[in-house]
């Protein structure tokens, strides 16, 4: 099950100015490992980014003791992570020069 390790206190501002307030999360694996990652929360609410993965530890204690050890420097890469995975995630977009419809007669009827 996924929990909060660690709050940061400082935002961490990405490339546009919004600074997001940065907590480190993991969850257990079936192994027994846990794995981490940072979620950032943006100053309005509104859509929480998330990292890939960052880390696997072979505890929890392992985990927590990794998420109080992250520096600010380690949290403004991983947000840039976590903007390149929301700029790279896989949408379902068709583009067309004209919009669809757009050659059809309103006013045309079929006989």
């Amino acid at each position: 099950m996924a929990c909060v390790l660690f709050e940061y206190e400082s935002a961490i501002k990405a490339p546009d100015g919004v600074a997001y307030r940065a907590r480190a999360c993991g969850s257990d694996l079936d192994d027994g490992t846990w794995q981490g990652w940072i979620e950032y929360l943006p100053p309005k609410g509104g859509r929480v980014l998330l990292s890939p993965h960052e880390t696997l530890q072979a505890n929890k204690s392992d985990l927590m003791h990794w998420a109080a050890e992250l520096t600010p420097m380690y949290l403004e890469g991983a947000l840039g992570r976590a903007l390149f995975r929301l700029s790279t995630t896989p949408r379902v977009v068709t583009r067309h020069r004209k919009p669809l419809g757009a050659d059809i007669d309103p006013n045309h009827r079929h006989t």
